[in-house]
């Protein structure tokens, strides 16, 4: 309008637009990526109208664990663990900031392949690779979903007939000593844990061979190269694998039994733990010598009835019995009168070390017990001059008295005769 001192202006016409609120952004847990450690969002989002997206995470109790952000991926989180993420529109020159959208899900738990160089078995061209801890069994656990097998070189790169597979049983690999390999166990997962690997460092086998073997012992091949190598572990199972595990013979075994023997490379430096071989081998067959004297002389001569452990080779559990049978009563042993027809008859009694035996009503006397572990060498065995038994013979006629005795050998194989 102007006054005093100004005449009216000109008329300035300028265009305003009102900003409005940008609506709410949508998300469900199947927008959410969800791993062990990690959460992202997947969900694409209308930036071209409402502006660049941000996203914060917080924990069960509220709590901001990383702030207001562009990158929809969150690391380094808890397994099995409860999160919060919200998301919402940071407006533009039309929109206003949004609402925030928000959402509970929960992390992943971990699924490792239960693997180690203590699963993993092979040869001079296999490794066979069990994924449980329990060794008899040979399945994984796919309660973690599927899971995949792989052969590589030490620079993680397939060998010959190494592709992944569903089975941990490689052959065929042409595999070299002293070459370091990696065997690669994954778990794809699945709704609830995540999927993981574990690589482990490896090398071949050793070949297992049996240097000697008896009824109750045997003697394992010794590894050669142990100090490029490492220490050499020899064991009857393969959790007996451990530093203490170095003698390569192994003793208390039974006879004609089966046995499965291992052996490894503990590594050194360098060389990683090798694979563990094995090998299978049967114990001989029990053998022994016993001494029993042909004639003895009541009265006179002592016999020894006896063994010589040197000669023995029986198992652990078996024992070798000498007894007499047969013709003995309450210890006592009948004597027929030679070139007598009335065949006059007499007893004798039987000593056993210089003590008498009484056997009563039994048909047995023992006379030798042996086994491993408390073994009777040697019985002094001898009878009585006949004419002592007066209560027995109280007028015993002079002559030439003779009888027989039967031994009887019981080998006892674990309770088994």
């Amino acid at each position: 309008m102007g006054n005093d001192d100004y005449v009216a202006s000109k008329e300035v016409i300028v265009n305003v637009k009102t900003t409005k609120e940008a609506e709410t952004p949508e998300l469900s847990s199947a927008d959410v990526k969800r791993g062990d450690t990690s959460l992202k969002v997947t969900k694409q989002f209308d930036t071209d109208k409402y502006g660049q997206v941000e996203y914060e995470l917080t924990d069960g109790h509220g709590n901001v664990i990383k702030g207001w952000q562009a990158n929809s991926e969150f690391t380094g989180l808890t397994p099995d663990t409860e999160y919060t993420i919200s998301v919402r529109y940071k407006g533009n020159d039309e929109y206003l900031e949004s609402n925030k959208a928000s959402v509970t899900v929960k992390t992943k738990k971990t699924a490792e392949p239960q693997v180690s160089v203590d699963n993993i078995y092979g040869s001079s061209d296999s490794f066979t690779i069990k994924d449980n801890p329990d060794t008899s069994k040979d399945n994984p656990d796919t309660s973690y979903g599927n899971v995949s097998y792989e052969i590589t070189d030490n620079q993680g790169k397939p060998i010959k007939n190494g592709q992944k597979q569903a089975n941990g049983d490689f052959s065929g690999l042409d595999l070299e000593d002293g070459v370091i390999y990696q065997v690669h166990v994954s778990y794809d997962g699945n709704d609830e844990y995540a999927s993981t690997e574990k690589v482990i460092k490896i090398m071949k086998a050793p070949t297992v061979t049996i240097a000697s073997k008896n009824a109750n012992s045997l003697k394992v091949a010794d590894l050669a190269d142990t100090d490029k190598y490492g220490q050499a572990e020899y064991a009857r199972s393969p959790s007996g694998l451990t530093a203490n595990a170095t003698s390569s013979t192994f003793n208390n075994l039974e006879a004609e039994t089966a046995y499965v023997v291992y052996a490894r490379y503990k590594g050194n430096g360098y060389y990683p733990p090798s694979a563990i071989g094995q090998t299978k081998v049967e114990t001989s067959e029990a053998s022994y010598q016993l001494r029993i004297p042909p004639v003895l002389r009541a009265g006179s001569d002592v016999g020894e009835v006896g063994v010589n452990p040197s000669t023995f080779n029986i198992g652990t559990s078996d024992s070798v019995r000498i007894s007499i049978v047969g013709g003995v009563s309450h210890g006592k042993v009948t004597l027929t009168r030679q070139n007598d027809p009335t065949y006059q008859k007499l007893k004798t009694r039987v000593l056993l070390n210089d003590v008498e035996v009484d056997n009563g009503d039994s048909d047995e006397i023992n006379v030798i017990d042996y086994d491993k572990n408390n073994y009777q060498q040697q019985t002094s065995l001898k009878f009585t001059d006949p004419r002592d038994n007066k209560e027995d013979n109280p007028r015993t006629p002079a002559g030439f008295y003779t009888g027989a005795i039967d031994f009887k050998i019981t080998y006892n194989k674990e309770g088994n005769k």
